[in-house]
Parts: C-alpha cells; structure tokens; sequence
C-alpha cells in the first residue's frame, strides 16, 4: 500500500513542480522563495500567538508548547539546511527544464524511504 502512496505523492509532487516552474518564469528565485515561506509561517502564526496568551491550552490539539533556546537553536539549524536545500531546488526549478528537475524532485520520497532503511534500520508492515 505505501508503494501506492509513495506514486500518489510522485504525481503531485510533479503538479507542485510545474506550478512553481510557472510561478519562477520570468521572476526571480529570492523574493518567491522568500513570499513561499512568509505564507506558510503565516499559517501557523495564529496558532503560535493563542497558545502563547492562553486561548489554546496545553494538551490542546492546536496548542504549540514552548521552545528552550537549545530547541530553538535545533529549528534554526534545521531552518537553514532546509532554507538552502530549497533555495538550491527554487534555481533548479526556474533555470533547467520540467523534464529534468521533476523526475529528479519526485523519486524524493522514495529517497526518504531508502534512508529510513539503511540509516535508521527501519522496518515497514505489510499495512505500511
């Protein structure tokens, strides 16, 4: 079944590509990228802000706990390896061809795949 999943996500990882290709053409990679992440922080902002006043309480589905500065030194870290991971996809997209750059980005599922494997021993039901 997760073979089914990982093609399902292939395809529309495929669309994603091709709308963000149109979206870069004649538009330079920074500024989308940087309007790209601002909309998804955008997203989450709210649920950050009620949590910190109180409005969702802790246990809450939606609440989103507090971070230690270890913890957010770790989200910054992460933040800048996937920042430049896709600032190296956004100038892929725009400068080499869809039939290049999505096959390559759509077989990133099953990369992830390969890696929980081999790097982190991990071993699927038939269910998963």
């Amino acid at each position: 079944m997760w073979v089914f999943y990982g093609l399902f996500s292939a395809i529309f990882l495929g669309f994603y590509d091709a709308i963000r290709k149109k979206v870069l053409n004649n538009n330079p990679v920074i500024p989308v990228l940087f309007l790209a992440s601002l909309t998804g922080a955008l997203i989450f902002l709210p649920f950050i802000i009620v949590s910190y006043t109180g409005v969702i309480h802790q246990g809450a589905f939606l609440y989103i706990p507090p971070g230690s500065p270890k913890e957010h030194l770790l989200t910054l870290y992460k933040s800048m390896l996937v920042g430049s991971s896709w600032f190296l996809a956004y100038n892929a997209l725009s400068r080499l061809p869809l039939t290049i750059v999505v096959p390559i980005r759509s077989t990133g599922p099953m990369w992830t795949l390969i890696g929980a494997m081999l790097i982190y021993t991990e071993r699927f039901t038939a269910v998963q």
